[in-house]
């Protein structure tokens, strides 16, 4: 098995979190993912830490509004929106990130007042950056006051190609239903259309989970648009009988803690009356307790529908 040079580091210069390319294991995993699953560990990590919610005003019409995006790596979306007089700014759509996070250089160039706070992280407690934005606009949806986080994302946009300056979750998006339509590559805002198979909502915004069995037991998983492959915590992925994880590690140092992450595969998942057979799945120790991991949604799905008002998720195969 080969093996690739890369970790991720937290580095507390500035007291703004940075990432470093430094040496670690790796299994065929992308340092687009690497980045990604630092960036979910690092949000897991201050969620409970930081106001969720901004000042958010929603626009109503009879017909249910739109927006174009881009499917980057079949599950990324980005979308435009715009951050105060900054317009056509690229926005990846991560309903796992909770609070928003804000490209630091953006942040920067806007004169935005950024507040230096210690925050928990696996291993140590660092600074990070925190922000308050105005007039944040994705489609019809508009907030007039969102906290978010402020990280350097210019990583990112170096794997996809293209400049990303947010990623936003359902702090924002979260006052609308809404529907990814991956066919047509759109999503529509307000109630959606019946789907042919629904899931209960276990949580609603700003972090939805739902119940999935895992080799026939039930675990409580957060729904991800920002990562490919299901993420459990270690101990879950300990429990279950058919779980086959690889034994190599990827080791993730947070600032001078060290997280290892586990790859391998679980044997059967459903969702509902969806049997999504066996799974790639990334095993990680990180301790928290509201959910036992995260539920990918990709284009493997044609259409999936955000239903608040009747706290269901919708699914048309």
């Amino acid at each position: 098995m080969a093996f690739l040079s890369l970790d991720i580091l937290l580095n507390k210069r500035d007291r703004l979190v940075t990432y470093k390319s430094v040496r670690a294991a790796s299994l065929g995993i992308t340092s687009l993912l690497l980045a990604l699953f630092a960036l979910e560990l690092f949000i897991s990590s201050v969620r409970a830490q930081m106001p969720m919610r901004g000042e958010i005003d929603e626009k109503t019409s009879t017909s249910r509004p739109s927006l174009s995006f881009k499917l980057y790596r079949g599950y990324l979306i980005v979308v435009t929106g715009s951050v105060g007089g900054f317009k056509n700014l690229h926005f990846i759509v991560d309903t796992s990130a909770s609070p928003s996070i804000i490209d630091r250089s953006l942040v920067e160039r806007h004169g935005i007042c950024q507040h230096s706070e210690s925050v928990s992280v696996p291993g140590e407690v660092v600074g990070a950056a925190r922000a308050v934005l105005t007039d944040v606009q994705v489609g019809p949806i508009s907030a007039k006051s969102l906290p978010v986080l402020a990280l350097d994302l210019s990583y990112l946009g170096q794997e996809l190609g293209t400049r990303i300056d947010m990623l936003i979750g359902l702090d924002i998006l979260g006052q609308s239903s809404f529907s990814i339509d991956y066919r047509a590559k759109r999503i529509f805002f307000g109630a959606p259309p019946t789907l042919p198979l629904t899931v209960p909502m276990d949580s609603g915004p700003p972090l939805v989970g739902v119940t999935t069995l895992l080799d026939g037991r039930a675990s409580r998983l957060l729904v991800n648009t920002g990562f490919p492959d299901l993420m459990l915590e270690e101990a879950v992925g300990e429990r279950i009988q058919n779980v086959k994880i690889d034994q190599s590690r990827l080791a993730i140092n947070a600032a001078g803690g060290e997280v290892v992450c586990k790859r391998g595969m679980v044997r059967s998942v459903r969702l509902g009356e969806i049997d999504l057979g066996e799974q790639p799945a990334v095993a990680v120790r990180r301790g928290r307790k509201e959910f036992d991991g995260s539920l990918p949604i990709t284009a493997r799905f044609k259409e999936v529908a955000f239903d608040f008002e009747n706290h269901v998720i919708g699914i048309r195969r």
